[in-house]
């Protein structure tokens, strides 16, 4: 149900013309990844295919959205959906959204898109590398553990890395999906050490 509320916000936003200003919307956050409730704002990112236009879309943006807050209150307010769009107009690969683009990722769905193709045969990876230097000695072999698994005399434990496919470059370094890095970024922070993440693609 919340999904056809949120095509119905949609139509709103074409009805003013904005179609051709558009490149992509794409839903994340709560909402795309199923958990949600009916106090969940639905994120929305919207890319414009001229930057220099934000200012006169946002506006316009903001304009569909009161019209279309009218009848959400005469339809979709009595059946229980309530929910607000939080809206962001912007270049996604800008580097203030670089933990968005991670989201969306990872859990994004594309509501519109006028994607161009990627080559064929290219993956989309991150590359991790990070330091331990300031981490104690038992949080340093924790942290190692939870990256690279171990085996003892009774039991064989994989790491993050072999959970998710990735590639051990060094002690320091991984190459993983781009899709899993949410994963490891939560657990360096558990550890409180700040990675370094480089997006790149790999020719399979």
């Amino acid at each position: 149900m919340i999904m056809a509320y949120i095509y119905d916000f949609i139509s709103f936003l074409f009805e003013k013309e904005l179609k051709s200003e558009i490149k992509n919307i794409i839903l994340h956050g709560s909402v795309a990844s199923g958990n949600y409730d009916e106090k969940s704002d639905i994120d929305i990112f919207i890319e414009p295919w001229d930057r220099r236009k934000k200012t006169t879309i946002e506006k316009n943006i903001k304009e569909q959205l009161s019209k279309f807050e009218d009848k959400a209150a005469r339809i979709w307010y009595p059946m229980g959906i309530k929910n607000t769009f939080s809206i962001i107009v912007d270049d996604l690969n800008s580097p203030k959204w670089k933990n968005v683009r991670y989201d969306i990722v990872s859990n994004g769905m594309l509501l519109y898109s006028k994607f161009k193709s990627i080559p064929e045969n290219l993956q989309h990876n991150v590359l991790i590398t990070f330091s331990t230097n300031k981490l104690k000695q038992s949080d340093k072999m924790k942290l190692i553990r939870n990256l690279y698994g171990y085996e003892s005399n009774e039991t064989t434990k994989p790491g993050l890395v072999n959970k998710y496919n990735g590639i051990k470059i060094s002690v320091n370094s991984v190459l993983i999906p781009i899709e899993k890095v949410k994963e490891f970024r939560k657990l360096f922070s558990e550890f409180r050490v700040t990675p370094q993440i480089k997006e790149i693609w790999i020719r399979e």
